[in-house]
């Protein structure tokens, strides 16, 4: 699978929900989340949604650093960060990826849960029913659309 990167913005939710897929890495994750923070509908408060289960993944020692050059990023941003992040993971180096992530979010306000189960990972960051069919459409758009 090809490395997929990608974010759909609900204001309406007030969620952010984000899909990697492939052989994504936190490079590119940094990358993507620079975009989505330039985004007009971006808003620190929102919620986040993201499905790292299609992730095709290794643990490297460069990893920590590339979380910590993410956490970095956002630390340096001129916005006002208090959310919930959820994170939907399938396998163990994928829960291993997030823990670190969460580990190091608490410096930046954040906070992360992590989840086999999209109805799990939905009620952590407190969706109501209709959201939650929201959100489950935008992760298949996201999955699905190959742009």
């Amino acid at each position: 699978m090809e490395r997929i990167l990608k974010y759909i913005i609900l204001p309406t939710e007030k969620l952010i929900v984000e899909y990697l897929g492939g052989k994504a890495n936190w490079i590119d994750y940094l990358e993507m989340k620079k975009k989505e923070v330039a985004d007009t509908n971006y808003n620190g408060s929102y919620s986040v949604l993201t499905d790292i289960s299609d992730v095709d993944t290794k643990y490297t020692r460069e990893m920590e650093g590339q979380i910590m050059e993410y956490i970095n990023y956002l630390t340096n941003q001129k916005i006002e960060l208090n959310h919930l992040t959820s994170i939907i993971t399938n396998s163990p180096t994928q829960y291993l990826h997030s823990e670190f992530l969460k580990k190091h979010s608490q410096k930046i306000n954040i906070k992360v849960q992590i989840f086999s189960t999209q109805e799990a990972a939905f009620n952590w960051i407190r969706l109501n029913p209709s959201e939650h069919a929201n959100a489950s459409l935008a992760l298949r758009i996201l999955r699905d659309n190959d742009e």
